[in-house]
């Protein structure tokens, strides 16, 4: 399975890809493995479509998201110390893009208490 930042899919579909995944009793280490391994900028991108362009700048985390362990590991990457720190990186590099997504990390690290 190839990931890029590109996909063919709509515009929030990576939240869609993993809730399937959780749903469906699939083990999403592997997946989350391969989102890691994406270069920074692709990431950043595939996160700004996913958390920016039809859900105005929220994480998703929806009913149907019910299933654990996928829901907390999901939760999980999606406001890890890690991600938000590789953000951070990114946009110091000039991503501007990555920037807005280390933004809303941290802003639901902060609300989160984490």
């Amino acid at each position: 399975m190839k990931l890029a930042a590109d996909l063919p899919m709509g515009w929030d579909e990576l939240d869609y890809l993993l809730c399937m995944f959780g749903e469906g009793g699939i083990d999403i280490g592997p997946l989350l493995r391969r989102l890691d391994a994406l270069p920074d900028r692709d990431l950043a991108a595939l996160l700004h479509r996913t958390w920016y362009h039809f859900r105005s700048g929220t994480i998703p985390f929806d009913a149907f998201w019910a299933r654990e362990p996928a829901k907390s590991l999901v939760w999980g990457w999606y406001t890890s110390k890690a991600l938000m720190d590789r953000m951070e990186q990114a946009a110091l590099d000039g991503d501007e893009i990555a920037l807005e997504v280390h933004a809303l990390i941290a802003t639901v690290r902060a609300n989160d208490g984490l």
